[in-house]
């Protein structure tokens, strides 16, 4: 559901009960939860929309997080926007991110490309996966 107040449109974020202004950027993000929700089964209620992450006392936020049944980061996704390339730089800023989160799988996307990446830190290695996982039975 979108509505435009004072010539900005806004869309209805059901995952965090809010309008918020309707970006490139958050349309893809929208986009996806979405898409892991209603057609790859994930919980809806597992699915955290820009989480707010410390590193060094500075604080970013992340663009989702999907998190296992014990609420431990499960997977780490990064939106940008559809004209926003998947870059060492995107990359970067996700790895940065998962520094602290820690989780299991990292997802880019533009709503063009997605990228997914299955961490094993045992090996200290990536897996690049060509779908999604299934989400992780309880």
């Amino acid at each position: 559901m979108t509505r435009t107040i004072d010539g900005r449109e806004e869309i209805f974020d059901e995952f965090r009960g809010r309008y918020v202004e309707l970006t490139p950027e958050e349309r893809v993000r929208q986009w996806f939860a979405h898409f892991l929700v209603e057609d790859c089964a994930y919980p809806r209620g597992r699915i955290g929309i820009e989480i707010s992450i410390v590193i060094q006392r500075k604080t970013y936020r992340s663009d989702l997080v999907v998190f296992d049944k014990n609420r431990r980061p499960w997977m780490l996704v990064e939106c940008k926007s559809p004209e926003i390339a998947l870059t060492e730089k995107v990359f970067e800023q996700v790895t940065l991110y998962n520094y602290t989160l820690k989780a299991d799988f990292i997802v880019l996307t533009n709503g063009n490309s997605t990228i997914i990446m299955k961490l094993d830190y045992a090996a200290g290695k990536i897996e690049f996966q060509s779908e999604l996982p299934p989400y992780p039975k309880d």
